[in-house]
Order: structure tokens, then C-alpha cells, then sequence
């Protein structure tokens, strides 16, 4: 994908200027007619091209949060009374990062051809989530912009916290596996291999734990770039595999039946399920098109597949807790909650003290599951070095045998 330059007229007779990234001229042009813009001029950038350090694998990839401090700012220069295109301009420039700039700069260029904020901010989707657009969307349609940003700015830092939170709590026992590891490959590599020799020269039989361990510190060494690429292929048809919807099905399931993780994906999604419908539903969005939006924002397929069968019961005219109710992701207690919620009519605010209450539960059931991941770990990399211990001294002690 490269980018493209362009000259076009508005509806008003006047000719703007803007910057679109597309694959090929026929998209940009089927982009501005759709835009109500009749292109004059389309050249390719002089700076879309894969040169050294700006092709697309060396592209800085924008980070969520930068796009949520931009949703803030933008919310702040709107609620300051800053009209629309002036404050992504201002944006446009402060911006340090080249690629967000880019983009802001892009989403300015829509703005000014005629284009809503959400239709702007929808030409790039892989920094703008379907529940961010149509936020937006929202708030433009009830006038109420700079509040709906605020909200999306809030949203987004309050889900990175959550997944910041969950990083570092598995930071330790990732290291922990890399460490031991990485100790394992290097006894089998370099310090097996020194035995080997002294124990070839015992010209006796060697006890069966001893001749697995060089078996295996052998084929590791002959093979080890067979055993790379199998481990590489393996990574590869998992990825192909998950990245498939049937494929995702699965795993998604499989990850709910396994103990302990399976109340830690569950606790996730229920919260993210409770703050993305209560901030989609404050602004005024219709409860099933919120729901529609949900589904993508549990992170789970099959939790998924049960809130489309929910929007299909509240379609007959059910309320939301009556198919909560006979759901197996969600807690009697938060059904409960949700269906004095609906009573009262303050919805919004009993998913929001919801999705509060099962972010602590989440730190909660995070920090058991390192609890009981750590021991786990260290008990099985002490099983494997203890092998090679005591496989690299059962021939030492049958020499000391033969001797006596």
C-alpha cells in the first residue's frame, strides 16, 4: 500500500488537496467519488515506495495509545470550543510521530472534502475500531462530540491498563521459561557433548538415562535446523489455523475448557462485554446495534457467538437479562444486576460498576494463575536438569563400580 496525492473538486466548485494510502490509483478514485469529490490529479507520493527504512516492514507501527491520547485532545479542543477542522489541524502539527501525523493529516483531508469524523476515521480500520467509529458516529448525529471522545479516550485507557496489568503479572514467569530454556539448550549443546567424549572412551555400555540424553543432545545438534524449522512450521499452521473462523471456534473453545484459564478468559470478557456495551449504550446507541458491536470486543469467538444468540432473543422481545440468564459465560450475580439495571432504567451505570467490580476479579485470578504457574515452572525445569544431572553421573558411578 503506497500514497497517494490528489487534486480534486468539491461539491462547492472548490479544489482541494489531500493525501490518501490505498493499493492502487483505481481505489483512490473510487475513494474521493465516494467522498462527492471529481479527482482532477492523482500521483503517486514520491515517498510510498519501499526505499530503505519507509517500506512498510520498516514502518513504526502507531500504537493504541497514542490514538487514544489523540481521542482525548481532540475532545478536549472541540469541548474548548475549537471548531472541528482547526483542531485536527492543530493536532496534525504538534504530532512527533510521522505516521500518526500521516493519518491525522488523512482524516483532516475527508473532513474538509465533506466527509463526518466517523466516515474519516472508517477509511482506517486498523487503528480505529468498529466501536470507536460508531461512538463517534453517535455523537455527532446527538451534538454531543467532544464528550463522546472523552469517553473513547477514557474506554481505551482503561482497557490498556487492564491488558498492562495482565503483561506484567506474566512477565516473570515468561522470563522464567526463557531462562531455563535457554540453560537446557546450552547443557545439551555444549556441555553434553564434553561427556560424550569421556564417556566414548569408557568403552563399556552406558546406563539407558545416559544414552537418551546423548541420543537427544545429538539429534539437537545435527538436526537443529530441522528442529527450528518444525517448531517455525508449527507456529505458522497454528496462526493459519486460529486466524481461520472455524479455526478460532475451537481454540476459543478449547481455551474455556481448560481449569483456571478458563475463569480468566471468562472474567475478561464479561468485562469487556459490561464497559463496551455500557459506554456504546450512554451514547446513545440502540441496544442491538450495540450488541452487534460487543461481539468483537470480548476477544473470544464462542462468548461471541452467545451475545448474537442473545440480540436474537431481545429481537423477539426479550429484555437483556432474560437471555443472560440462560447463559453458561455469565454469573448469576451479574445477571441479577443487570435485570434490577433494566428495572430502574439506569442500565449504563450497573454495567459500568459491573465491569469495575470484574476487573479487580480479573487481577484477582491472574495473580493465582502466576501463583500456581510459577512452582509449576520451576518443578519442571528442575525435573529436566535433574535428569541430565543424574544421567550425566550414572556413568560415573558404574566406573567407580567396576573399579572397587
Amino acid at each position: 500500500m503506497g500514497n497517494f496525492t490528489y487534486k480534486a473538486k468539491n461539491r462547492s466548485g472548490n479544489v482541494v488537496n489531500g493525501v490518501i494510502a490505498a493499493d492502487h490509483r483505481s481505489a483512490v478514485m473510487e475513494r474521493l467519488l465516494g467522498m462527492g469529490l471529481m479527482p482532477l490529479e492523482i500521483n503517486q507520493a514520491a515517498n510510498s515506495g519501499n526505499k530503505s527504512g519507509s517500506g512498510p516492514l520498516f514502518k513504526k507501527r502507531i500504537k493504541k495509545a497514542s490514538i487514544s491520547i489523540f481521542m482525548r485532545q481532540l475532545g478536549d479542543l472541540l469541548n474548548a470550543g475549537v471548531p472541528l477542522v482547526k483542531a485536527l489541524t492543530t493536532l496534525t502539527n504538534q504530532q512527533s510521530t510521522p505516521q500518526l501525523k500521516e493519518v491525522i493529516h488523512q482524516i483532516k483531508t475527508s473532513v474538509v472534502s465533506g466527509s463526518n469524523l466517523a466516515d474519516a476515521l472508517a477509511e482506517h480500520p486498523k487503528l480505529f475500531s468498529e466501536l470507536q467509529i460508531n461512538l463517534v458516529h453517535s455523537g455527532e448525529v446527538s451534538g454531543s462530540l467532544e464528550s463522546v471522545l472523552n469517553q473513547i479516550a477514557e474506554f481505551a485507557e482503561k482497557e490498556q491498563a487492564l491488558i498492562s496489568r495482565v503483561k506484567t503479572a506474566l512477565a516473570y514467569p515468561v522470563l522464567l521459561f526463557l531462562v531455563g530454556t535457554g540453560s537446557v539448550i546450552f547443557l545439551m549443546t555444549f556441555f553434553i557433548p564434553r561427556f560424550a567424549v569421556i564417556f566414548s572412551d569408557m568403552g563399556h555400555n552406558l546406563p539407558m538415562p545416559t544414552q537418551i540424553l546423548m541420543g537427544v543432545s545429538h539429534f539437537i545438534r545435527t538436526f537443529w535446523m530441522v528442529f527450528i524449522l518444525v517448531i517455525a512450521g508449527g507456529v505458522y499452521l497454528f496462526r493459519k489455523w486460529v486466524n481461520k473462523p472455524s479455526g478460532r471456534l475451537q481454540y476459543d473453545g478449547i481455551k474455556l475448557k481448560i481449569p483456571i484459564v478458563n475463569d480468566l478468559v471468562t472474567k475478561i470478557a464479561v468485562s469487556r462485554f459490561c464497559r463496551t456495551l455500557a459506554t456504546l449504550l450512554k451514547s446513545g446507541i440502540p441496544l442491538l446495534t450495540a450488541l452487534k458491536v460487543v461481539q468483537g470486543a470480548t476477544g473470544n469467538a464462542v462468548i461471541a457467538n452467545e451475545i448474537s444468540e442473545i440480540a436474537g432473543s431481545i429481537r423477539e422481545g426479550q429484555s437483556l437479562a432474560e437471555p443472560l440468564r440462560m447463559s453458561r459465560i455469565f454469573p448469576m450475580s451479574v445477571v441479577e444486576m443487570i435485570s434490577v439495571g433494566e428495572e430502574a432504567g439506569n442500565l449504563e451505570d450497573v454495567l459500568f460498576k459491573v465491569s469495575d467490580a470484574f476487573d479487580i476479579e480479573v487481577d484477582n485470578a491472574v495473580q493465582m494463575f502466576v501463583s500456581l504457574m510459577e512452582p509449576a515452572m520451576i518443578l519442571f525445569m528442575a525435573i529436566i536438569v535433574g535428569f541430565i544431572v543424574i544421567s550425566m553421573l550414572l556413568p560415573v558411578f558404574t566406573l567407580n563400580s567396576m573399579i572397587k
